[in-house]
């Protein structure tokens, strides 16, 4: 990544102090710096007046797509906004405490805003999680809620490529591969530089048993983002893991705990590769790491909420994950 936009934010009753720095990384040169004192309710202005700035500094020509997603105003209400980026913020921990209050914070967020899309796409990713990590009381009907709310932001903003990633993820937990493949596609053609896109493409190709694919795709979505998260190396360590490439595996799964301790599947897939590479004890470890943390989780439910298609795959997994002691 050639530049990086650095900065802090500082709220004091009705006013927020921003600083903004472009950082030139190949030289380390700052090629611009302001400071911004505003009241809360010009933040959405400020916010364009940044990227104003930093497009004129690069001199970057902008087609008319780039201009009209720059231009997208998601919501007015910065309450709102606030309680949707909090939302972000614990939804990706994927603990059960997290996704409940992400989902809260979502809800909130769409009460002060109902035309607010964006979080009904991430309410909807929230519940697609609580149902994938066996915290939902009513799978079935989690799972359903959480399209429905994914149709809805589509409908308020059809042509935000975030919200088609939502759908994207939302119909691939639902096993509906045809439709998450036609979403992510949809969300790379919005905006071209989505590197979150490609990843999700590359998670997709990975549950159909196309590793190649999935690397690939993986390395273009690193490339476009070299502050990747916990989910590119276990996306990663999956395809290894997929083409039996167990030396290959574990590293990028092991990264993936160490970036977010919090995920069970990283682990299961780690137990299942040290099985493979004949540490048992380690695999065993893995294992009761996971239930002491996820205690929901068997073989049982490894089967009916992991999307893998490819059969032999997810018998191979589900034997090496038996052989690791998880419970039927």
């Amino acid at each position: 990544m050639r530049y990086v936009l650095e900065g802090s934010v500082r709220k004091a009753g009705d006013r927020v102090r921003i600083t903004a720095q472009l950082v030139d990384t190949s030289s380390g040169h700052h090629l611009w710096a302001e400071r911004y004192d505003r009241k809360l309710t010009d933040i959405f202005e400020l916010q364009d007046d940044i990227t104003r700035q930093i497009v004129n500094e690069l001199a970057i020509h902008l087609s008319e797509d780039d201009r009209r997603d720059l231009a997208r105003i998601a919501t007015n209400s910065f309450e709102a906004y606030d309680l949707f980026l909090r939302g972000q913020q614990i939804s990706a921990q994927f603990t059960e405490e997290g996704l409940a209050s992400a989902v809260e914070l979502y809800r909130q967020a769409i009460r002060l805003d109902p035309g607010y899309a964006h979080a009904y796409g991430a309410l909807g990713v929230a519940r697609i999680r609580q149902f994938l990590t066996g915290y939902s009381d009513s799978p079935e009907r989690t799972k359903d809620r959480a399209l429905e709310m994914a149709r809805k932001a589509e409908s308020l903003d059809p042509t935000s490529h975030q919200i088609q990633w939502s759908l994207g993820y939302i119909y691939m937990y639902r096993k509906q591969f045809d439709e998450a493949e036609k979403a992510a596609t949809r969300a790379v053609s919005l905006s071209p530089s989505y590197a979150d896109g490609y990843a999700m493409l590359a998670l997709i190709k990975n549950n159909l048993g196309q590793a190649e694919e999935t690397i690939s795709l993986l390395e273009k979505a690193m490339a476009l983002n070299p502050y990747y998260t916990w989910d590119y190396v276990f996306q990663l360590g999956r395809a290894y893991y997929a083409k039996g490439e167990y030396d290959k595996a574990a590293p990028y799964l092991r990264d993936a705990i160490e970036r977010n301790p919090a995920v069970g599947y990283p682990r299961l897939f780690l137990a299942a590769t040290y099985v493979n590479l004949g540490d048992k004890e380690d695999a065993e470890w893995e294992i009761t790491q996971i239930q002491m943390s996820h205690p929901e989780y068997a073989l049982s439910h490894v089967q009916k909420a992991y999307p893998i298609v490819v059969q032999k795959l997810m018998d191979r997994f589900l034997i090496d994950l038996r052989a690791a002691g998880l419970s039927e």
